[in-house]
Order: C-alpha cells, then structure tokens, then sequence
C-alpha cells in the first residue's frame, strides 16, 4: 500500500495491481499469491474478454465452520 505523508493527513493513493495472462499466473502461482497476500492487487487476464480478480478469502467470507466442513466431507 503506498501513502502520501503531509504534515497533517495521510492519504492512501493506490494499492499496486498486477495484470497477468493464465500462462505466466501458471508458471509463477505461489509468487503471485504471496503478492496478494501482501496487499497486491491481481487480475488475471484470460482472454480478450475475460479476467479474473484473484482476492484471498477471510475467515469472515467461509459459510460454514472448520468442524461443520469436515462433519459433510465424502469420503
């Protein structure tokens, strides 16, 4: 995240973004996602028309408890 400091506010300007095609996302997963991790925004563009925003998922965004996921597990 990158701020602009003043003597009497900071001010948030951007987070930085990524754009990558599937192909170099394949070839560099764990780079790219330890990137988000830290804040970094990544779109990943498939094709012309299609892209993908890749967000991490908080524990706030799971729908069910660790114990409920693993009480419905198939086995």
């Amino acid at each position: 995240m990158h701020y602009i400091c003043t003597k009497y506010v900071h001010i948030k300007i951007a987070d930085i973004m990524l754009i990558v095609s599937t192909g170099e996302f394949r070839g560099k997963q764990k780079s790219y996602l330890d990137k988000v991790d830290n804040g970094t925004e990544l779109i990943i563009q498939r094709s012309k028309n299609r892209s993908y925003k890749v967000i991490p998922v908080e524990e706030d965004d799971t729908l069910m408890t660790k114990e409920e996921f693993f009480a419905r597990r198939i086995y």
